[in-house]
């Protein structure tokens, strides 16, 4: 194992002999892969459309879907996070949050009106369900946790509003 680069060539190259090469759309900053065109500040997603790979970098163990198998959230369509066990995540592509106040969305986890009977959308029951809202600042290397959402306080759909400057993780 070589010399390593700095900042693990921010999540966007290969380190080649203590120097990074960098992905395509980076370039070899001072030390570090920097991407060669300003980012996005923002995502603005209603789902009407495909997943836009402009906007979203992964999409784990998650599908896009018309229907509203949960019930009870505010748009007709949705990322819908399939209880397959395993990682599901949702990921956007990288952004020049700098200047942002605050992460904003809508979320519901599980189904308080769930019959026993729908395969789709069932209750949540532990706390391994909930989520954990996150950002990197090296493109996927490192994650800052900005927030918990327990499961049990999402059941029905709600607002979430997490400040871009994260405090001590609650």
């Amino acid at each position: 194992m070589g010399n390593g680069c700095p900042d693990g060539c921010m999540g966007h190259g290969s380190c080649v002999s203590g120097r990074c090469v960098c992905d395509s759309g980076y370039i070899l900053g001072a030390t570090t892969c920097v991407p060669n065109t300003p980012r996005p500040m923002e995502v603005r997603e209603a789902f009407n459309d495909e997943i836009l790979p402009t906007r979203w970098a992964a999409i784990t163990g998650g599908e896009t879907t018309l229907s509203n198998p949960c019930g009870g959230m505010l748009a007709d369509k949705m990322v819908f996070f399939m209880h397959s066990g395993g990682l599901r995540r949702l990921t956007t592509t990288d952004l020049d949050a700098r200047a942002a106040r605050y992460i904003q969305f809508i979320i519901q986890i599980g189904d308080n009106t769930w019959d026993g009977t729908s395969t789709a959308c069932t209750d949540t029951s532990t706390a391994s369900e909930g989520v954990v809202v996150a950002y990197s600042l090296d493109g996927g290397v490192t994650w800052k946790v900005m927030s918990r959402l327990p499961y049990s306080n999402y059941r029905t759909a709600r607002q979430v509003r997490c400040p871009n400057k994260p405090g001590p993780v609650q």
